[in-house]
């Protein structure tokens, strides 16, 4: 029931309908929390953790960047030494211009995951986009000279 919930939502994300998505990871989040007590808490532990995950990523495209990054929080609360938690906390705190942050959450998942290409690029577009932000800022501290007056 979990997994045809996820299925639905990503269905759904993939066709553009973010919103719509989020209502069924929520619901496959729900469902894998009522599994009973017998069944095997890791079972639960990584079902729970991919919805939300996946409901971090719809709300990252909604660019709800705070949910994003309370979702990545809790999937890494839930399943700290799975890098994907970490990727998504990534992206949401680049949403959230806080780059520093991001990269520090990228290279604590690659302690996880030495080789993930997932996060080894994610890595590289931050550098990116901070080295493009400082540019910004530098080109806009920079006094313009005025114009020569005019003579008469």
């Amino acid at each position: 029931m979990v997994q045809s919930t996820k299925d639905e939502g990503n269905t759904l994300f993939k066709a553009g309908h973010a919103d719509q998505a989020i209502v069924r990871y929520t619901a496959a989040a729900s469902i894998a929390t009522q599994r009973p007590p017998w069944e095997a808490n890791k079972l639960m532990r990584e079902e729970l953790s991919t919805a939300i995950s996946n409901r971090s990523a719809a709300y990252f495209d909604l660019r709800d960047y705070t949910s994003a990054l309370a979702d990545a929080e809790t999937v890494i609360a839930i399943r700290r030494n799975w890098s994907k938690g970490h990727f998504r906390k990534a992206k949401a705190l680049l949403g959230l211009g806080r780059f520093r942050e991001s990269a520090e959450a990228v290279r604590l998942g690659l302690d996880f995951e030495p080789t993930s290409s997932e996060l080894i690029n994610f890595h590289a577009d931050i550098q990116r986009v901070e080295q493009k932000m400082q540019a910004k800022r530098l080109e806009a501290r920079q006094i313009k000279p005025e114009p020569p007056a005019a003579s008469t």
